[in-house]
Protein backbone atom coordinates (compact mmCIF):
# COMPACT_ATOMS: atom_id res chain seq x y z
CA UNK A 1 0.00 0.00 0.00
CA UNK A 2 1.22 3.92 -0.67
CA UNK A 3 3.01 5.12 1.71
CA UNK A 4 3.63 1.57 3.79
CA UNK A 5 6.79 -1.07 3.85
CA UNK A 6 7.27 -4.17 3.49
CA UNK A 7 6.25 -6.40 5.83
CA UNK A 8 8.38 -10.19 5.99
CA UNK A 9 7.93 -13.08 8.47
CA UNK A 10 5.87 -15.98 7.81
CA UNK A 11 2.51 -17.58 10.16
CA UNK A 12 0.68 -20.51 10.55
CA UNK A 13 -2.78 -21.59 10.17
CA UNK A 14 -4.90 -21.17 13.51
CA UNK A 15 -2.02 -19.21 14.80
CA UNK A 16 -2.07 -15.85 16.31
CA UNK A 17 0.45 -13.40 14.69
CA UNK A 18 2.80 -11.57 16.37
CA UNK A 19 5.20 -8.89 15.61
CA UNK A 20 8.53 -9.90 16.57
CA UNK A 21 9.99 -6.68 15.44
CA UNK A 22 8.53 -3.58 13.61
CA UNK A 23 8.53 -5.09 10.01
CA UNK A 24 8.04 -8.85 10.55
CA UNK A 25 4.96 -11.33 11.57
CA UNK A 26 5.72 -14.35 12.98
CA UNK A 27 3.65 -17.02 15.06
CA UNK A 28 3.78 -18.78 18.39
CA UNK A 29 2.45 -22.68 18.26
CA UNK A 30 1.35 -21.81 21.89
CA UNK A 31 -1.32 -19.55 20.93
CA UNK A 32 -4.13 -21.21 18.98
CA UNK A 33 -7.29 -20.01 17.71
CA UNK A 34 -10.09 -22.42 16.96
CA UNK A 35 -11.88 -20.91 14.18
CA UNK A 36 -14.92 -23.41 14.10
CA UNK A 37 -15.80 -22.69 17.51
CA UNK A 38 -14.14 -18.97 18.33
CA UNK A 39 -11.86 -20.30 21.44
CA UNK A 40 -8.87 -19.18 22.64
CA UNK A 41 -6.09 -21.94 23.41
CA UNK A 42 -3.04 -20.38 25.14
CA UNK A 43 -0.89 -23.36 25.90
CA UNK A 44 -3.08 -26.27 23.73
CA UNK A 45 -3.93 -26.35 20.36
CA UNK A 46 -8.04 -27.86 20.95
CA UNK A 47 -9.27 -25.51 23.62
CA UNK A 48 -12.58 -26.57 25.31
CA UNK A 49 -13.91 -23.43 26.64
CA UNK A 50 -14.27 -19.88 24.95
CA UNK A 51 -10.59 -19.58 26.24
CA UNK A 52 -8.52 -22.64 27.58
CA UNK A 53 -5.22 -22.23 29.48
CA UNK A 54 -3.09 -25.23 29.77
CA UNK A 55 0.72 -25.40 31.19
CA UNK A 56 2.85 -28.25 32.62
CA UNK A 57 3.83 -25.88 35.58
CA UNK A 58 0.10 -25.13 36.60
CA UNK A 59 -1.36 -22.23 34.97
CA UNK A 60 -2.41 -19.48 36.63
CA UNK A 61 -4.90 -16.57 35.76
CA UNK A 62 -3.46 -13.38 37.16
CA UNK A 63 -5.58 -10.18 37.95
CA UNK A 64 -3.22 -7.02 39.16
CA UNK A 65 -4.63 -3.91 40.20
CA UNK A 66 -1.19 -1.23 39.41
CA UNK A 67 -2.85 1.19 41.73
CA UNK A 68 -0.31 1.64 44.46
CA UNK A 69 -2.32 3.42 46.64
CA UNK A 70 -5.00 1.13 47.60
CA UNK A 71 -7.46 2.21 50.07
CA UNK A 72 -9.72 0.39 52.77
CA UNK A 73 -12.63 -1.40 51.02
CA UNK A 74 -11.62 -1.02 47.74
CA UNK A 75 -11.84 -3.95 45.20
CA UNK A 76 -8.53 -5.49 43.92
CA UNK A 77 -10.11 -7.58 41.13
CA UNK A 78 -13.32 -9.26 41.06
CA UNK A 79 -14.99 -11.50 38.41
CA UNK A 80 -18.55 -11.57 37.47
CA UNK A 81 -21.20 -13.45 36.26
CA UNK A 82 -23.65 -12.54 33.71
CA UNK A 83 -26.60 -13.68 32.04
CA UNK A 84 -29.71 -15.58 32.27
CA UNK A 85 -33.50 -13.95 31.80
CA UNK A 86 -32.15 -11.14 34.06
CA UNK A 87 -30.01 -10.14 31.44
CA UNK A 88 -27.28 -8.43 33.65
CA UNK A 89 -25.01 -9.50 36.90
CA UNK A 90 -26.36 -12.98 38.55
CA UNK A 91 -23.11 -13.48 40.86
CA UNK A 92 -19.91 -12.47 41.65
CA UNK A 93 -16.19 -13.53 43.43
CA UNK A 94 -14.72 -9.95 44.46
CA UNK A 95 -11.18 -9.44 46.45
CA UNK A 96 -11.44 -6.57 48.37
CA UNK A 97 -8.78 -5.05 50.38
CA UNK A 98 -9.22 -4.76 54.09
CA UNK A 99 -6.10 -2.93 55.10
CA UNK A 100 -4.28 0.30 53.22
CA UNK A 101 -1.51 -2.27 52.29
CA UNK A 102 -4.28 -4.08 50.34
CA UNK A 103 -4.39 -7.20 51.93
CA UNK A 104 -7.37 -8.47 50.30
CA UNK A 105 -10.26 -11.35 51.45
CA UNK A 106 -12.71 -12.51 49.28
CA UNK A 107 -16.54 -12.10 49.22
CA UNK A 108 -18.88 -13.62 47.42
CA UNK A 109 -22.73 -12.39 45.96
CA UNK A 110 -25.25 -14.31 44.48
CA UNK A 111 -28.62 -13.49 43.25
CA UNK A 112 -30.38 -10.84 40.85
CA UNK A 113 -29.50 -8.01 43.85
CA UNK A 114 -25.92 -9.53 44.03
CA UNK A 115 -26.27 -9.35 47.62
CA UNK A 116 -23.17 -11.04 49.41
CA UNK A 117 -23.46 -14.24 51.17
CA UNK A 118 -20.30 -15.18 52.53
CA UNK A 119 -16.91 -13.95 53.12
CA UNK A 120 -13.54 -14.88 53.49
CA UNK A 121 -11.27 -11.83 55.46
CA UNK A 122 -7.62 -11.84 55.00
CA UNK A 123 -6.70 -13.74 58.21
CA UNK A 124 -9.06 -16.86 57.28
CA UNK A 125 -12.31 -16.33 59.09
CA UNK A 126 -15.82 -17.20 57.05
CA UNK A 127 -18.51 -15.33 57.20
CA UNK A 128 -22.16 -16.36 56.77
CA UNK A 129 -24.79 -13.87 57.37
CA UNK A 130 -21.76 -11.56 59.02
CA UNK A 131 -19.47 -9.01 57.68
CA UNK A 132 -16.84 -8.67 60.22
CA UNK A 133 -16.52 -12.75 61.64
CA UNK A 134 -14.58 -13.09 64.31
CA UNK A 135 -14.08 -16.63 64.33
CA UNK A 136 -13.08 -19.87 61.68
CA UNK A 137 -16.31 -19.76 61.32
CA UNK A 138 -18.98 -17.12 62.31
CA UNK A 139 -22.56 -17.77 61.15
CA UNK A 140 -25.15 -15.07 61.84
CA UNK A 141 -28.93 -17.42 61.49
CA UNK A 142 -29.24 -20.81 60.85
CA UNK A 143 -27.56 -23.60 59.71
CA UNK A 144 -27.89 -27.66 59.45
CA UNK A 145 -26.22 -30.51 59.79
CA UNK A 146 -27.06 -33.49 58.33
CA UNK A 147 -25.88 -36.87 57.63
CA UNK A 148 -24.93 -37.99 53.91
CA UNK A 149 -26.10 -41.87 54.16
CA UNK A 150 -29.49 -43.37 54.37
CA UNK A 151 -30.24 -43.45 57.87
CA UNK A 152 -29.50 -46.75 60.24
CA UNK A 153 -26.54 -46.90 62.64
CA UNK A 154 -25.39 -43.49 60.40
CA UNK A 155 -23.67 -40.59 62.77
CA UNK A 156 -23.43 -36.82 62.16
CA UNK A 157 -20.85 -35.33 64.34
CA UNK A 158 -20.05 -31.92 65.10
CA UNK A 159 -16.32 -31.88 65.68
CA UNK A 160 -14.81 -29.53 68.73
CA UNK A 161 -11.13 -30.48 68.81
CA UNK A 162 -8.47 -29.62 71.34
CA UNK A 163 -9.68 -27.33 74.03
CA UNK A 164 -12.41 -25.74 71.51
CA UNK A 165 -16.06 -25.03 72.69
CA UNK A 166 -19.26 -25.52 71.59
CA UNK A 167 -21.74 -22.97 72.98
CA UNK A 168 -25.16 -21.65 72.52
CA UNK A 169 -25.40 -18.36 73.66
CA UNK A 170 -28.81 -16.45 74.26
CA UNK A 171 -28.82 -12.48 72.31
CA UNK A 172 -32.71 -11.96 73.06
CA UNK A 173 -35.40 -13.05 75.71
CA UNK A 174 -35.61 -16.12 73.79
CA UNK A 175 -33.84 -19.04 75.40
CA UNK A 176 -31.62 -20.78 73.19
CA UNK A 177 -32.43 -24.62 72.33
CA UNK A 178 -30.47 -27.55 71.86
CA UNK A 179 -32.61 -29.96 69.81
CA UNK A 180 -32.42 -33.84 69.14
CA UNK A 181 -34.86 -35.16 66.70
CA UNK A 182 -36.24 -38.81 66.56
CA UNK A 183 -38.71 -40.20 65.04
CA UNK A 184 -38.21 -43.68 67.37
CA UNK A 185 -36.70 -44.51 70.70
CA UNK A 186 -34.56 -42.41 72.95
CA UNK A 187 -33.09 -38.82 72.67
CA UNK A 188 -29.95 -38.90 73.52
CA UNK A 189 -26.91 -35.85 74.13
CA UNK A 190 -24.04 -37.75 75.09
CA UNK A 191 -20.32 -36.26 76.30
CA UNK A 192 -17.68 -37.71 75.33
CA UNK A 193 -13.60 -37.44 75.84
CA UNK A 194 -11.33 -39.81 74.20
CA UNK A 195 -13.69 -42.18 73.27
CA UNK A 196 -15.69 -42.75 76.26
CA UNK A 197 -18.85 -41.43 77.31
CA UNK A 198 -18.25 -40.06 80.86
CA UNK A 199 -21.88 -38.18 81.11
CA UNK A 200 -25.08 -39.02 79.42
CA UNK A 201 -28.59 -37.29 79.33
CA UNK A 202 -31.69 -39.46 77.45
CA UNK A 203 -35.07 -38.48 77.78
CA UNK A 204 -36.85 -41.75 77.37
CA UNK A 205 -39.18 -41.43 74.35
CA UNK A 206 -40.60 -45.02 74.40
CA UNK A 207 -43.43 -43.53 75.30
CA UNK A 208 -42.89 -39.90 74.82
CA UNK A 209 -43.59 -38.79 78.57
CA UNK A 210 -40.47 -36.79 78.58
CA UNK A 211 -38.69 -38.67 81.37
CA UNK A 212 -34.95 -37.67 81.76
CA UNK A 213 -32.32 -40.15 83.08
CA UNK A 214 -28.91 -38.99 83.35
CA UNK A 215 -25.86 -41.22 83.94
CA UNK A 216 -21.96 -39.86 84.75
CA UNK A 217 -19.22 -42.86 83.88
CA UNK A 218 -21.99 -45.21 84.58
CA UNK A 219 -25.50 -46.86 83.38
CA UNK A 220 -28.81 -45.94 84.33
CA UNK A 221 -32.01 -47.22 83.63
CA UNK A 222 -33.18 -45.72 80.75
CA UNK A 223 -36.91 -46.02 80.79
CA UNK A 224 -37.77 -43.50 83.54
CA UNK A 225 -41.28 -43.77 83.40
CA UNK A 226 -41.14 -43.91 87.22
CA UNK A 227 -40.12 -41.21 87.62
CA UNK A 228 -39.56 -37.91 86.11
CA UNK A 229 -35.59 -37.87 86.87
CA UNK A 230 -33.38 -40.48 86.95
CA UNK A 231 -29.87 -39.95 87.90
Amino acid sequence: AAGGGTIDGSGAANKIAIWSDSDTLTNDSLLHWDTSNDRLGIGTISPSSILHLASTTGPRLTLEDTDTSIGVDSVIADISFVGGEIGGETARIAAVSETAGGEAGLRFYTGQSVDEQLRITKDGNVGIGTDSPAKNLDIVGSFRVTENSGGGDSVTTLNVSTHGQFSVARNHATSPNINTTFSSGNSTLNFVRSGTTFTKIECDNSTFSGSVGIAVSGSYTANASADDLVI
